[in-house]
């Protein structure tokens, strides 16, 4: 299998289950933010029942001359289409906002995830190039100290070495063998790497296409650099975004104390049967809650808030640290 390092970085990418892993959970915020903008759109449902009952009024408080004790059994049927539209919710308003920017903090973990696997890959790709060249490198210098012990030989036998020659020359051969064969085992475990990295079997042949060389380039500026990488590093942009989200799921906490108001509708037929005394009946009108006490549980999601807000301020900026650490 031919492989140019380009080749070797996008097959990373579309092969690494790491990669694969974040494209997933990318999908999952997608949806759980879909979910969350449900909540602030009109809810329709449905219910109906046939019953047949008996009523003890005795049971209700009712004790009235001549009207026996228990009455029935009689039917009762209800169905009915129930309809309702929250007008002011600033909980699912803020939790729509949270969720929708968790779905931009999904896909910019996606992406610096693809970009370490592309370098981690390409690395692999170039620790496999410098392995071979140093195996070519080791064989060359095999073959030299052989030839070498060969001369030392032929000078023995003709009177021009002494035996201390042969011994070192031979011991100089080995010693190049050895290197050899060390060369041999960092390629093969360079090789293995690579294959790994790329997601491909262990026993599939690979050839690398790309020489390796030394491409000239410009160096730039530290405080340049530096700034571009804090402005474009995926990695940076996702703590960004998480700071972000936290900031809203704070204003969610703080709004749960907040009045809801919401439509509330139902309509339908109510009879004794399906068929008989069936009429339709309906409801409609406005609902407002409020929460007045609920046992300290709403300022300790608060506190919880704020102490996931400030966790992310402290990862950006130990993630600003690392960006600039790594740059410089």
């Amino acid at each position: 299998m031919h492989l140019t390092l380009r080749q070797a970085m996008g097959m990373a990418v579309t092969h690494h289950v790491q990669v694969q892993l974040a494209l997933e959970q990318a999908q999952e915020a997608t949806a759980r933010a879909e979910e969350a903008r449900a909540a602030l759109r009109p809810a329709v449902g449905f219910n109906s029942y046939q019953m047949r009952q008996t009523q003890n009024l005795r049971a209700m408080g009712l004790a009235l001359p001549g009207f026996p004790t228990l009455i029935g059994p009689f039917n009762t049927f209800d169905a009915r289409v129930q309809f309702t539209q929250q007008i002011l919710d600033l909980v699912h308003v803020h939790e729509a906002s949270s969720a929708q920017t968790g779905v931009e903090v999904a896909r910019l973990e996606a992406t610096a995830r693809a970009q370490q696997i592309a370098g981690a890959a390409g690395l692999a790709y170039l620790a496999v190039q410098q392995t071979l060249e140093s195996v070519k490198a080791a064989q060359a210098n095999e073959t030299l100290s052989q030839h070498l012990l060969q001369l030392t030989r032929d000078q023995l036998k003709s009177g021009l070495a002494t035996g201390v020659d042969e011994v070192r020359a031979a011991a100089s051969e080995a010693q190049v063998a050895y290197q050899l064969q060390q060369a041999l085992g960092a390629a093969k475990d360079a090789t293995t790497r690579l294959h790994r990295a790329l997601g491909l079997p262990l026993d599939l042949p690979i050839e690398l296409t790309d020489p390796l060389g030394i491409v000239p380039a410009s160096s730039p500026d530290g405080g340049d650099a530096v700034d571009r990488a804090l402005q474009q590093r995926p990695e940076l942009q996702a703590l960004e975004k998480t700071l972000e989200q936290r900031v809203t799921e704070k204003e969610a906490a703080v709004a749960a104390s907040y009045p809801t108001i919401g439509l509330i509708g139902a309509i339908g037929p109510s009879g004794v049967l399906p068929t008989q005394y069936d009429y339709r009946t309906y409801s409609y009108g406005i609902q407002m809650s409020v929460p007045l006490y609920q046992g300290g549980a709403l300022v300790a999601r608060q506190d919880q808030a704020e102490s996931r807000r400030r966790q992310a301020e402290l990862s950006l900026k130990a993630g600003r640290h690392q960006v600039e650490e790594d740059v410089r």
